[in-house]
């Protein structure tokens, strides 16, 4: 499956701890969306904005691996049509099905709303190491 990432697996450090191993990844933009903040979690809004990511594909062990880490059904993989090249392609984002009550719209820029070592601290104590690893 193709997955678009807009939050912390476009970090590379965090997308090859999660999946347990490294994936070639492009830049993708979804139209029709904003990323939002709120509870320290970032998700998506339909909008007329744009979000910026990246697009890898995943195969069965990485979709396990990536539900544990986006506490599914937290965040629900969510079929998206996605630019990736100049061309529109079918993606899973991970998004939350309902929003925070109160959020706030956040920079394309930003990709989590803690702090990267406290990110890395959270996959240490969930996930194995390589892949096959105690998840």
């Amino acid at each position: 499956m193709i997955v678009f990432s807009y939050g912390t697996l476009c970090e590379p450090l965090v997308r090859d701890r999660v999946l347990g191993h490294t994936v070639d990844v492009r830049p993708a933009m979804l139209r029709g969306f904003s990323k939002v903040c709120g509870w320290d979690y970032l998700t998506l809004v339909p909008s007329d904005g744009t979000v910026s990511g990246v697009v890898f594909e995943a195969d069965a062990d990485d979709v396990a691996r990536m539900d544990e880490w986006e506490d599914v059904p937290v965040y629900v993989p969510t079929e998206v049509s996605v630019e990736v090249d100049g061309s529109t392609v079918s993606a899973y984002a991970y998004i939350m099905p309902e929003p925070p009550a109160a959020y706030e719209v956040v920079e394309d820029s930003r990709i989590a709303a803690i702090p990267l070592d406290r990110i890395m601290a959270d996959l240490e104590s969930m996930m194995g190491g390589a892949r096959g690893g105690r998840m």
